[in-house]
């Protein structure tokens, strides 16, 4: 059976009277009732306000929790991050029972991926970096992968900010999930930038391997839309699952 992945920018704000964190707790349970369930869902502008309350969301759930306080790492005096959205972070929801995190405590804190890698212009730009870790295949460590949760820059940042990604995961050997909003469409992830990936898409939201991949349509999910963004789903053939 494939690895099973979710992603959605959640967005930080009310939509129709409706929180980000009822969003994702309506989505964990969604997620969590499929058959087979989702292994992993990564979400992007989840409200750095609200990380203390995702024992909420996966309450009635088997799923543990992954967080990053911040969508920008440090940056030293003179290094301003590229936008103001500086109250935004990253939670990424995962099923025990598949896949466990290697070295990072169950509900711990995810790094941020080489951060020098997306500056935008060297000494006064720091581009989102993804954040992520190694997952193994519960019980097997023998198989892992490298997973990360990304939401990229907009606008003309954006571009650059791809070739960042190619740079830091085209090189390696390992196998490699990169689940979120990349804000560019398909034609950014030419064969050029991601040779032999393969991409589960929609609009500007991605499900990017380096192993084949499928998209995943179960009945309903249309209904997670955020401001702009639909939920997406996919199983990707990470050999061991």
């Amino acid at each position: 059976m494939a690895l099973r992945v979710a992603s959605w920018n959640v967005y930080h704000g009310a939509i129709n009277g409706v929180q980000p964190q009822t969003r994702m707790t309506n989505f964990a349970a969604y997620c969590w009732g499929l058959a087979p369930r989702v292994d992993i869902i990564s979400f992007q502008e989840v409200p750095i306000a609200m990380m203390g309350n995702l024992p909420n969301v996966v309450n009635g759930t088997g799923y543990n929790y992954l967080r990053a306080a911040g969508e920008y790492p440090a940056y030293p005096p003179g290094l301003a991050p590229a936008t103001n959205k500086l109250g935004d972070g990253y939670a990424v929801l995962y099923n025990p029972t598949r896949v466990a995190p290697v070295g990072i405590a169950a509900r711990g804190d995810m790094p941020f991926i080489n951060a020098a890698n997306f500056k935008i212009t060297e000494g006064q730009s720091q581009g989102r970096p993804p954040v992520g870790c190694v997952f193994q295949r519960t019980g097997d460590p023998t198989v892992q992968f490298n997973f990360a949760d990304w939401h990229n820059e907009t606008g003309a940042w954006a571009d650059p900010a791809i070739v960042g990604l190619h740079n830091t995961y085209v090189p390696l050997a390992a196998d490699s999930v990169i689940a979120g909003d990349f804000n560019v469409k398909a034609a950014a992830l030419a064969a050029s930038r991601f040779p032999r990936w393969d991409a589960v898409y929609n609009n500007v939201d991605f499900i990017l391997t380096n192993r084949t991949v499928a998209a995943v349509e179960p009945p309903l999910i249309g209904n997670y839309v955020s401001d702009a963004h639909y939920a997406i789903m996919a199983d990707v053939a990470i050999p061991g699952f």
